[in-house]
């Protein structure tokens, strides 16, 4: 006899930001699983999708969802791959995100879409545990009061349009970007995440606690990416005003 499919098991959460997603709480603090990952670049505020698959990070899965619904993504450091299935080495600053969207396939397999909350550091991995993922007692990271300059938001905002028009595909994600956040902080995080190809880099750019030297970095970084694809601006001046 045919044995029906197990349906999908779909577990809807709330998709939108509010203020309680700008920090994270002692629970969270104390005991964050880690997901490391070769070539993503977590960032604050941006939604990220995620295919989970391996054995160990489906029961991270059921330790996130059956706690307080937040994990870690983390950057591999290079030469991961000799101790990938046991604990490479990763890098130390982080971004937590809470699971928004937590779809488990037929298979044990899941779709997820995380909300990046908080800048952490990590503190120490918790030791001689029977789960087979990685757990870790993480310290908040957040960004050091400095103003942001707006001519700056605004240079960085043609660069960008600019690279836009060469390169059309992502003209309609970065115009929506554009009218949908007015925050220079989440938008830097945005940008980085979407546009800056070099996990170094982006890396770098999650480092980088002072927001005005960010928006700077950044705007240096889209600079060059104009210069590669459109040339110099007539009489070597500045890219863009």
């Amino acid at each position: 006899m045919a044995r029906r499919r197990d349906r999908r098991k779909l577990l809807p959460m709330h998709e939108g930001e509010n203020d309680d997603d700008r920090c994270l709480s002692a629970e969270v603090l104390a005991a964050l699983p880690l997901f490391p990952l070769p070539e993503v670049v977590f960032f604050p505020r941006v939604a990220l999708p995620l295919h989970v698959f391996e054995p160990r990070y489906r029961e991270m899965m059921d330790f996130a969802l059956a706690h307080h619904g937040h994990i870690g993504v983390v950057l591999l450091k290079p030469g991961y791959e000799a101790q990938y299935h046991g604990r490479p080495p990763v890098h130390g600053v982080l971004t937590a995100g809470r699971l928004v969207k937590a779809e488990r396939l037929a298979d044990g397999r899941w779709n997820i879409v995380l909300r990046g909350v908080e800048r952490v550091r990590i503190a120490e991995e918790h030791q001689g545990r029977s789960e087979a993922f990685r757990l870790a007692r993480v310290e908040s990271l957040p960004d050091l009061p400095s103003p942001v300059d707006r001519a700056a938001v605004e240079t960085l905002r043609a660069l960008v349009l600019e690279i836009a028009r060469v390169v059309p595909e992502i003209g309609p994600p970065v115009a929506s970007l554009f009218r949908r956040s007015s925050d220079p902080v989440r938008l830097c995080h945005e940008l980085a995440s979407r546009l800056v190809a070099d996990t170094h880099v982006q890396q770098a750019l999650l480092e980088e606690r002072d927001p005005s030297l960010r928006l700077e970095r950044l705007v240096e970084v889209f600079a060059e990416i104009r210069l590669r694809l459109v040339g110099p601006t007539p009489g070597g001046g500045a890219p863009l005003h």
